[in-house]
């Protein structure tokens, strides 16, 4: 039986973070294709892979960095309603 990759932390950020690349880079072309909706909302779901990885990691940051990476992560949840919201308007 092979191993689940998301009970490593490390393999578990390492694949949200290439959906994250993923989304990043399909999200202008999906939206020129398909519409602007489908493309912010691509774009909230990368966000909110970021804010994932950023909360994920907060345990172990040191503890100089935590506060930026949890600032880090509370911006980008932000920004991921934001491109909910706009989705929805837009779509």
């Amino acid at each position: 039986m092979l191993p689940n990759p998301f009970e490593d932390p490390t393999q578990r950020r390492r694949i949200i973070g290439y959906g994250f690349i993923v989304a990043v880079i399909l999200a202008p072309f999906l939206g020129l294709l398909y519409g602007r909706g489908l493309g912010v909302l691509i774009m909230a779901l990368a966000l909110a892979a970021t804010a994932f990885i950023a909360f994920d990691v907060l345990p172990t940051a040191p503890p100089e960095r935590r506060e930026r990476v949890r600032r880090l992560g509370i911006v980008n949840v932000i920004l991921a309603l934001v491109c909910l919201v706009a989705a929805v308007v837009v779509w």
